[in-house]
């Protein structure tokens, strides 16, 4: 496995996803532990809809690096027997980094 450089890309670029959405996070978000954070908001009637501390986005970074883990630990388990499946493990890690990516942003930008 760690001569194939897809999985390798794979991870690779998940893993800076990951890195990047928690500078985002530190650097964008509010420093301040006990105050709100918009997670939500609704355009149309300009309310907030979800809100929460910052504790709250560094509790969802810490479940997609779990994420992150268990999926790495389980594509290297299974690469020997099947290569698809830990490709398919892959490519879901990656889109699901590249999303939290994406949602650290916009929280940020609300804030």
């Amino acid at each position: 496995m760690a001569k194939d450089r897809l999985i390798i890309f794979f991870f690779l670029t998940s893993f800076i996803f990951i890195a990047i959405a928690s500078l985002v996070g530190y650097i964008g978000l509010p420093q301040d532990p006990g105050g709100p954070l918009i997670i939500k908001l609704n355009r149309l009637s300009d309310e907030i809809d979800l809100a929460g501390g910052v504790g709250t986005f560094f509790g969802v970074l810490g479940i997609a690096l779990t994420m992150y883990l268990i999926n790495f630990f389980l594509a290297w388990q299974i690469y020997h027997r099947d290569r698809f499946f830990s490709y398919i493990i892959g490519v879901g890690t990656l889109v699901v980094s590249l999303l939290f990516l994406i949602v650290a942003g916009v929280i940020a930008t609300l804030n």
